[in-house]
């Protein structure tokens, strides 16, 4: 552009020209910002509806002893609910010990493999 008198020179595009690609890129740049408040919005929203219903829990008839040491979880016993996290406590280590037994020595042996016998591309990691 030249100075002095304010026109374009050559191909160079007038900086302050507002294109149709201008106004996609507001339109993308408002939806990102709207889509990022409302997912702030609803777990705020989320956090609020569960920390009310989890007081309303606790603050009743609840025992510590009785949720983390009770096998039973019956929530819908209308006599007498019972929360005890004993068993599902017990079920997420016996699984996490069983995948644990079969991961280690997969990638044990893959990391020997690795340090120990593979080379080129297979050592560097980029096979594709």
């Amino acid at each position: 552009m030249n100075q002095a008198s304010g026109q374009q020179t050559g191909n160079m595009p007038d900086i302050n020209q507002r294109n149709f690609d201008w106004y996609v890129d507001k339109v993308v740049q408002y939806f990102v910002f709207l889509s990022g408040i409302s997912a702030i919005i609803l777990i705020v929203g989320i956090f609020v509806f569960v920390t009310i219903e989890g007081f309303g829990f606790l603050l009743e008839d609840f025992s510590f002893s009785e949720f983390f040491l009770s096998q039973w979880w019956e929530p819908t016993d209308e006599d007498e609910p019972t929360y005890g996290i004993l068993a599902l406590m017990a079920g997420t280590a016996s699984v996490t010990g069983l995948a644990m037994l079969i991961a280690i020595p997969f990638s044990l042996g893959s990391a020997i493999y690795v340090a120990e016998f593979a080379t080129g591309k297979t050592r560097s990691g980029s096979i594709f």
